[in-house]
């Protein structure tokens, strides 16, 4: 169930996007070993992106969104952050200002999301791992 949106410049490699998506991916199943873990790439070409006020000619600052269960570890945080910056950066660093690559952890818990018509909540699997990763149920 983790999501990630990829808000990033137009111009990538489809080979690098595909080996992105894998380090994400795996990054991402190391963090929260949950199944249907999903990226979306929102692409930008520099004119359609302003910062402070100003279309610029600089490099694009991507940035990454986090839908994904709570998480109260922040060695965790901190590890999964590292993974991403680094396959981040290997992919884009030719196209983005891969320096200034942000990720917003926006944190769920399970019964703030839900599935086929089911709160997290209310699947004891899930309730199970809650507890096993932040040691509380959900």
């Amino acid at each position: 169930m983790p999501i990630c949106f990829l808000e990033v410049p137009t111009g990538i490699h489809p080979d690098a996007k595909k080996k992105l998506v894998q380090k994400f991916t795996t990054a991402l199943k190391e963090t929260w070993p949950i199944p249907d873990i999903r990226v979306f790439f929102r692409e930008y070409r520099k004119e359609d992106v302003a910062q402070d006020g100003q279309f610029r000619s600089d490099p694009i600052k991507p940035l990454c969104l986090l839908h994904v269960p709570l998480l109260r570890s922040l060695d965790a945080k901190r590890k999964l952050t590292q993974a991403l910056q680094a396959a981040f950066v290997e992919a884009y660093k030719d196209i983005a200002d891969t320096s200034q690559f942000m990720v917003f952890y926006n944190l769920y818990p399970l019964e703030n999301a839900s599935i086929g018509g089911h709160l997290q909540s209310d699947i004891p699997e899930a309730v199970e791992l809650m507890r096993q990763l932040n040691g509380a149920g959900t």
